[in-house]
């Protein structure tokens, strides 16, 4: 049943119910006399259908009915009308109904899917039969019928067009069959079911959501099952929750995909696993060993990128207590890094522990056990239901700074309007506690102020946001603030430049390549590319803001073979080390493409039994050449455990086949010392194509 109406009491009101397909059926309500209140409501579920607050008041209805049709009528008929009148105390708030019997709710869905004229009798002389039980009630009645006739006449002499001799056979007509999806939830461990788990169906895609409407959810039994019964076709996800578990969605778990229903399908299989979480517990003092109420605490998952790069997220957050205790559930089982700092969080905003126009005071971001660098961080490790206890350490207080300047307007280039300001902190984590990368706005004459800022490196940045919320930065600074406040201005424009030549050996051509500039920014590798090479093998990068470059090259989709075998820039190579640059650099480099890469494939296997879903990781033996990340390379063993990994650039490497992990800890700098026992040696000649068959004895069980 669809109910819509976003008229307030008192007045005319008229509100469209559709059941099914059989019956139009429009609502008309009218008079809350002296009620302050009311609503018009659907009562799917027992509810009643019109509630009214505030006391007594007269209340009248009609309905008019008509067939669904698919063309209307052009000739005037009746409008059917059946008028109710009450005046009584809405003791229970209903309307002289009652949620008990299917008769007396003449608007609940289950009542409408098959509506004649004995319905709408009886559900009449159920309203009006309670209603007319004292002469008060009958007097108010007629005064309230009076109100409900005059509306009645207008409506009657009103032309309604209703289809006549046009309407559709429900009987006649067929319904796409309904569907169900049902399945089991159980642990990830022993299998064990989970009761009492939420389970939410939700729809895919626009279509599904049309025909299914919003999302649905249940409860699994103390089997652990649960059912979606009714549902038309389409595509659909499914998550799943449980205190003491991690969150699962459908396309995390086996089936790897969402469930796709046709019309009358029944999937029955379903098994979805929860993992079985930890907690991670302790408490936070300050430098007098004093608890520190209200500081925000948080769990933190390290993933590894290609080049050995630290991304860092939080997986779980919460506050200190008044005894500086804290404690973070539903943990997924796994390493963590646990930190502390910065403002202190109250329920109307977070607030350091001073301010005044020369700077301020906060609490440090600091890692367990009592460090400043995420290199010195101690892990914490968390099992499944487990909890990690006395996880202990001291935050200190550090004065906090402000970056003043102003945008200045480079030649034929003025400050565009509603241009921002953001001071974000060069971390090589990408990972800070505060304010910290927040954009600021300019005043009248172009000044800007970051407030709250610990000593640190800084990147200033001149942004816009286009109507489509496309930021577009505009000029750089960059600023170290040590024990005082810094003065910066940022001009339009100023930004580093990295141009130069391009050469190519025989047979590569340089049709749709792109000379890159990635950095790893904020925890993610981002990319700097020239437009292009021109017919004469020129290129050129701008707008590069100040940072640590890797030179790549990227071409048609799918073209993994050309690479950088060369970038000298400043009678330098930059092909297997990073490039620095600084806002205003400009710097011409020659660059030479090589295309002669290798490939790797072949097959796991344990025993006679073929492994699938281990991730292949080929890593350089040189250290060096492992903080480059088009160096290491990976990929999938399929059902059949096969595996191919190619444009492998000539050179020495370690190979290995593990199982996934959640930290991708094969692109760590030090994984192959920590995992010697396992690793195959080889070596890769150009243009080389070669098979590497791994056994059991080189798993990581």
């Amino acid at each position: 049943m669809a109910l819509q109406t976003s008229v307030v009491c008192p007045v005319f009101e008229s509100i469209t119910v559709f059941a099914g397909t059989q019956l139009h059926v429009t609502v008309l309500a009218f008079s809350c006399l002296t009620t302050t209140q009311c609503s018009i409501r659907s009562a799917v579920g027992g509810g009643s259908w019109l509630r009214m607050g505030g006391g007594v008041g007269a209340t009248g209805v009609f309905f008019a009915a008509q067939p669904a049709r698919r063309r209307q009528s052009e000739s005037p008929t009746f409008l059917m009308l059946s008028v109710f009148a009450l005046s009584r105390l809405l003791v229970d708030g209903n309307l002289g109904y009652s949620p008990g019997s299917c008769k007396a709710q003449v608007f609940n869905s289950s009542c409408m899917g098959n509506p004649d004229a004995s319905m709408w009798s009886e559900g009449y002389d159920t309203g009006l039969g309670r209603a007319m039980n004292s002469g008060s009630d009958r007097k108010s009645a007629r005064f309230a019928f009076l109100v409900a006739a005059s509306a009645c006449t207008v409506f009657w002499l009103t032309p309604v067009a209703l289809s006549v001799g046009q309407t559709t056979d429900s009987s006649q007509t067929s319904k796409p069959a309904l569907g169900q999806i049902s399945g089991r939830v159980g642990r990830s461990d022993t299998g064990e079911s989970i009761p009492k788990a939420e389970v939410e169906l939700y729809p895919a895609d626009s279509g599904t959501a049309k025909a299914a409407g919003r999302e649905r959810i249940v409860r699994t039994g103390p089997d652990g099952t649960f059912l979606f019964p009714d549902l038309p076709a389409g595509t659909y996800g499914i998550s799943v929750w449980r205190n003491g578990f991690s969150e699962v969605s459908l396309h995390e778990a086996d089936q790897g995909r969402f469930v796709t229903l046709r019309p009358g399908q029944r999937v029955d299989s379903l098994t979805l696993r929860l993992r079985p979480t930890g907690v991670i517990a302790g408490q936070v003092s300050d430098e007098d060993r004093e608890a520190v109420q209200g500081l925000e605490v948080m769990a933190l998952r390290i993933k590894f990128r290609p080049g050995g790069r630290k991304q860092v997220s939080a997986a779980g957050q919460t506050v200190t207590d008044d005894l500086g205790n804290f404690r973070m559930a539903n943990l997924q089982p796994g390493s963590y890094y646990v930190s502390a700092g910065g403002l202190i969080q109250h329920p109307m905003g977070a607030t350091g522990l001073k301010q005044d126009p020369t700077g301020g005071a906060q609490y440090r971001n600091t890692f367990y056990p009592g460090t400043p660098a995420l290199d010195e961080a101690q892990v914490v490790k968390v099992g499944p239901e487990a909890t990690t206890n006395d996880i202990r350490f001291t935050v200190p207080t550090e004065r906090n700074y402000a970056i003043t300047g102003k945008v200045i307007s480079a030649e034929a280039r003025p400050v565009p309007k509603g241009a921002e300001v953001s001071c974000e902190r060069v971390d090589a984590a990408g990972y800070t506690f505060g304010p910290v990368g927040d954009s600021v706005g300019l005043e009248s004459d172009h000044s800007f102020k970051c407030s709250s800022l610990a000593a640190g490196d800084y990147t200033l940045r001149v942004k816009t946001t286009d109507a489509a919320g496309v930021e577009h930065e505009l000029g750089f600074a960059s600023v170290r603030v040590v024990d005082s406040n810094v003065n910066a201005d940022i001009e339009i424009g100023r930004a580093a430049e990295v141009r130069g030549s391009v050469e190519t050996p025989p047979g590569l051509s340089l049709a749709g390549k792109q000379i890159t500039l990635e950095t790893f920014w904020s925890g993610f590798h981002l990319l700097h590319r020239a437009p292009g090479i021109d017919a004469g093998g020129r290129f050129v990068i701008t707008n590069i803001p100040p940072g640590e470059f890797t030179f790549t090259v990227s071409g048609a989709q799918g073209e993994e073979s050309a690479y950088v075998k060369k970038a000298i820039c400043g009678g330098r190579d930059y092909a297997t080390r990073e490039l620095t640059l600084a806002a205003g650099t400009t710097l011409d480099c020659d660059v030479t493409l090589s295309s002669d890469t290798g490939t790797i494939q072949g097959k796991v296997t344990d025993g006679e039994k073929s492994i699938r879903g281990l991730v292949v990781a080929l890593i350089p033996e040189s250290k060096d050449l492992r903080r480059t990340p088009r160096y290491t390379l990976t990929a999938r063993t399929d059902v059949a455990g096969q595996y191919k990994i190619a444009g492998v650039i000539p050179g020495e490497y370690l190979l290995f086949a593990v199982p996934p992990s959640a930290d991708d800890a094969y692109f760590a700098i030090d994984f192959p010392e920590s995992q010697a026992d396992i690793a195959e040696r080889v070596k890769v000649d150009p243009s080389s194509t070669q098979a590497v068959n791994l056994k059991s004895s080189k798993l990581e069980q």
